[in-house]
Parts: structure tokens; C-alpha cells; sequence
């Protein structure tokens, strides 16, 4: 077995990186909002063809002209494919967690209000605001 170890280290100068920071997570919003509204279309397909489904809605390229919401490439241009698979990725899990965790609230509170029940839980809410940070490679910096 392989052991790993993380460090939690503090980049000096951190605000040279903070402007992409702040890009990288107001991006993540908008794909997490745009992967909700299409949830029930990427959530039968499997593995990379999730992602590449989410990019060819947000993405224009010359064999996709016309993606539904163009304003990812207006707000976030020439954002590089590495960052912007990144917050695909990060955004597919994002709100695939909510869903998963949403339908086992509705089982439980169905489960309880058959029985005769109080239920007094709340639904889980999706959030917008991710304290993530981008995977830079020291050569694409």
C-alpha cells in the first residue's frame, strides 16, 4: 500500500494569484448553475462524456459554433481547456452530491410521514460559493 502525504502549504504572494482565484471560482458558479438546469441530460451519461457533454453547452470551438450558453466563453475568455475542464469536473460532482443527497432527503421524509412521523430535517440547499482552488502545472502558470 502506498501512502501519500498533504501538505497544507501557504503560497507567499498570494496576491499575484488572487485575481485567478476569483476568476476560476465565479466560473465554477456559473457551470455549477448550468449544470443543474441540465442535470437530467448529463446525469445518464457516464464518465467523460459527462464532461464533454457540460463543455459543448458552455464552449464554442469551429465543430461547436453555437453552444447553448455562450456567455461562459464572453464572461471567461480564453479561459485554458485545463482550468476550464477542472471546474467541469469540480462542478459535475458538485451537483451530483446535491441530487444524491436531495433524493435520500425526500426518502427520508417520505419514509417518516408513511410511518406517521414528524419530520423536522431540511432540505438540502445547493450552493454557489466554493472555496476551490485551481490545479495550476508549474509549466501552464
Amino acid at each position: 500500500m502506498k501512502v501519500y502525504k498533504t501538505a497544507k502549504l501557504k503560497i507567499l504572494g498570494n496576491n499575484v494569484i488572487k485575481p485567478t482565484i476569483d476568476i476560476y471560482r465565479q466560473a465554477l458558479s456559473f457551470v455549477i448553475d448550468v449544470c443543474y438546469q441540465e442535470n437530467s441530460s448529463w446525469l445518464i451519461l457516464d464518465g467523460k462524456k459527462r464532461n464533454t457533454f457540460i463543455e459543448n453547452l458552455i464552449h464554442a470551438t469551429s465543430d461547436n459554433p453555437s453552444p447553448k450558453y455562450l456567455e461562459f466563453d464572453k464572461k471567461f475568455y480564453k479561459m485554458p481547456c485545463y482550468l476550464r475542464r477542472s471546474i467541469i469536473n469540480k462542478a459535475i460532482g458538485i451537483v451530483n452530491s446535491y441530487l444524491s443527497l436531495y433524493d435520500r432527503y425526500i426518502y427520508k421524509k417520505t419514509k417518516a410521514l408513511n410511518e406517521g412521523k414528524k419530520f423536522k430535517n431540511k432540505p438540502p440547499k445547493l450552493s454557489y460559493d466554493h472555496e476551490a482552488f485551481p490545479v495550476l502545472y508549474k509549466d501552464n502558470m
